[in-house]
């Protein structure tokens, strides 16, 4: 049997460089802070008699909105540690969330967030 190689430290991931903090001066150990966002806008043709949040009848609807946002967040801490977390947002928009598009006396929907923690040891 052959004698395993010392583990290294795990290098950086190849795609965009994010924002880096540098933990170690080597560079072997660090915290990386990475966004992506996802727009839309949307135009709707509505059917006769459809009515807005505050009960007014719209022929149409124009929204912009934010699709998904996400914040990650990697921390190579040690050659056999690291911790990825992953922040994020679902649809806002100014008719589904963000903007108050509902009279006062009507409940705000909830927003819509996801986290995904993840550990993992080599």
């Amino acid at each position: 049997m052959l004698p395993q190689p010392m583990a290294q430290p795990a290098k950086s991931a190849p795609y965009g460089p994010g924002m880096k903090i540098n933990i170690s001066p080597d560079g072997s150990k660090y915290v990386r802070l990475m966004t992506a966002v996802q727009f839309w806008s949307r135009y709707t043709d509505n059917n006769t008699g459809t009515v807005n949040g505050t009960e007014e009848p719209v022929s149409s609807q124009l929204d912009f909105g934010i699709r998904r946002a996400r914040l990650l967040l990697v921390s190579q801490l040690n050659s056999r540690f690291v911790i990825v977390t992953q922040l994020g947002i679902n649809s806002q928009s100014t008719i589904s969330g963000g903007a108050p598009a509902r009279p006062p006396d009507r409940a705000k929907r909830r927003r819509s967030t996801c986290t995904t923690p993840c550990w993992t040891t080599r």
